[in-house]
Parts: C-alpha cells; structure tokens; sequence
C-alpha cells in the first residue's frame, strides 16, 4: 500500500514539474522577446510570399524618402521611431504586431504618405531597437503610445493624429482608445485584435500543450504578474472598447487562423464610440490589406471624412461588412454607408419636417371651419 502511495505521489510530483516547466517555456516564447522574420511568420506560404513583397517595393520607395530616427523614453525605456514630415496638420502613427517591427509596416505608409500626412512608425518595447524585457501584450504599450503623440504633438504643433495597429499593435490601439487622450487623436484603425491574451490563448496556443487549460492559464497569469506586471485577464482590448473615447475602424480578414475573425466581431459589438467594421473574405492574418488594399484604403477615406472632415466625432455606428466572394484588386469598391447623417443635415432634415408637420395642421384647421 505504501508503495503504491509513492507511486502516486511521484507520478503527481512529476505532473506538477512538467506543468510549470510546460507554462514557463510558454510564457518565455510569448513574452520575453520573440522575433518572426520572413521565414517563420504565421503565415501560409502564398501569404508570406505576398506580404513580403509587398513591403519589399513599398522599403525601395521608403528608401527614397527623407526621414529621421527619432527616440522617447517611459519609465526608463527607450523606445525607437523612423519619422516622415510632410509639413502637414494631420499625422498617422503605424503600430505593428506582435514579433515583428517597424519596417513590416511600411507597406502601409504609402497611402498616408498619398493623403498628405506625417507618418511615425515605431518600434514597440521589447521589439526592434526600442528597449524593454517583457512584450506586456497591450498594457504597457499603450502607455508607450501616450508617449509618442506626446512627441508628435511637440513636432506637429497639435496636427490630427490617427492611431493605426496591426494585430498586438490592434491591441495596444484599442487599449489606448480608453485613456486620457489628447482632444487632438481622431480615431483609430484597428486591423485583426484579439479580445483578449487569455481568449487567444485558449483559442490558439494552449491546444499544444497536452494539460488542463485551467492549469496552463493560471500559472501563464501568475508569471504575468510576476515577472511582466500584468494579467492576461483584466484590462485586455475587450474592457477598453467599452471605454473608448474615439472612434475606431475595425478590420478583420476572414481566413484569419491566428487570431479567429470573431474576436473582432466581439470587440465592434462592444465597442461604445463610433465604428466601422469591415471583413475582407479569405484574408489571413494581417492580410486585409494585402488581398483588397483598395477597399480597405477606401474604408478609411470613408473614415477619414466622417470624422476628420465633420463637426462631430461621436454619434452613428455605420457598419461595413465584405462580400462573400473576395473582390479583385485593381476594381475599385464602393464602401457601404448605413445611417450616417451630420448634424447640419440632420437640422435640415429636423426643420423640413417641423414645416411638413405645421402645413398639415393648418390643412385639417381649414378642413374643420370649412365643415
């Protein structure tokens, strides 16, 4: 009896070892500086093949360009940008996602470029030339953030910035929207978010990992708030959309296998500002653009007019969803507009029905002293 009592303490010893052993080598890989290159991104084949060649034709052009690296510093971090100045009163700050840095978005900048604005792209902590130990998954990041409009307010004199993020780089977007932001920030562009690290998790990594989802999920929390200072729980993209002071253009490609489609879906049916949301049919992960960069530009002009060309930031929600069947790129798309009305359209709309209603009654007044 003794024996077998060893026996299953043993086997129970061994399981808790290879548990912490398990979730630390996780939480290692997830947080503690992780680097995708051109070889190992999550991405199918054809669309790593597509997006780095992409971003290949858009560095020659980037190349040519005049242009500064520039610095912050938070909490003792020193953070690495690459600035564009066009002189101009509007500004874009380009976020990228997780494992990656600054260059991967420069494919993007060439429409910004287009449209007349400054463009800071930066490097977030624990990636590319910025400092920092722990990638904190949106948290610190989007404290980081407050730091580079900071900066860019100081460079531009106050010009409009839009804060634009991919994939962790969505995240720390959409944590941002829910802070003390600068009356100047007009909204934000969010590509493919996740809701939060704890849905991901559970959604992608834990599977590979042969133990209870229970276990893996409280010891990666307990490293959290051990070692990175905070939880894969609370405060995640999820809670801030139901703070968010500036609109947000949500984006999600539909064959997104990384982070699932849904999750946006959840974070536009949350999101309390105003919003957009657009799909783009059979896009992977980060591949909106990529497969239908036209529409997705044309969802931001979209944006763009409806909230930098007009009095008011807050009101309406228009909801923009793809078709089913992936649209070519060369054939320009219409972005559909669902209850949109400004507010001097809509005082127009108000004193035409108040003259309606008035020339009605004066109608049934006659009618009545006629009888």
């Amino acid at each position: 009896m003794l024996f077998w009592i060893w026996i299953i303490l043993g086997l129970l010893g061994a399981f808790i070892v290879f548990s912490i052993l398990a979730s630390a080598s996780l939480f290692r890989g997830l947080i503690v500086k992780p680097n995708f290159g051109e070889k190992n991104a999550p991405l199918s084949k054809s669309d790593r093949e597509l997006f780095f060649s992409e971003n290949a034709k858009a560095v020659e052009w980037f190349n040519t360009l005049q242009r500064e690296e520039v610095f912050v510093t938070n909490n003792g971090l020193k953070l690495h940008g690459v600035y564009i100045d066009q002189k101009s009163d509007k500004s874009v700050i380009l976020i990228h996602g997780y494992a990656a840095k600054l260059k991967y978005r420069i494919q993007d900048a060439p429409f910004y470029y287009k449209q007349g604005f400054n463009i800071l792209l930066i490097d977030l902590r624990t990636h590319g030339d910025s400092g920092g130990k722990y990638i904190t998954l949106g948290k610190y990041e989007s404290l980081d953030l407050l730091k580079w409009i900071e900066w860019l307010n100081q460079r531009t004199n106050n010009s409009k910035i839009v804060l634009d993020g991919v994939s962790m780089g969505a995240a720390t977007v959409l944590c941002a929207t829910a802070l003390d932001l600068p009356a100047n920030v007009v909204f934000a562009v969010s590509d493919c978010s996740y809701t939060t690290m704890r849905d991901l998790e559970l959604a992608i990594y834990v599977r590979f990992i042969l133990l209870p989802d229970w276990l893996v999920i409280g010891l990666l929390e307990l490293y959290a708030h051990r070692w990175g200072k905070f939880s894969f729980y609370k405060n995640g993209p999820i809670d801030c959309v139901k703070k968010a002071k500036i609109p947000i253009l949500f984006i999600h490609g539909q064959g997104d296998k990384l982070i699932p489609p849904a999750m946006t879906n959840k974070l536009y049916e949350n999101c309390t500002s105003k919003k957009m949301l657009l799909k783009i049919p059979k896009a992977g992960h980060a591949m909106s653009f990529c497969y239908d960069r036209q529409k997705c530009n044309d969802a931001i002009l979209k944006f763009i007019d409806l909230t930098m060309n007009s009095e008011e930031k807050q009101g309406t929600s228009e909801k923009v969803i793809g078709t089913e069947n992936r649209v070519p790129k060369k054939v320009k798309t219409k972005v559909k507009e669902t209850n949109i009305v400004s507010k001097k359209d809509f005082l127009k709309n108000q004193e035409k029905q108040t003259i309606k209603i008035k020339a009605k009654k004066a109608e049934l007044k006659t009618n009545k002293q006629k009888n």
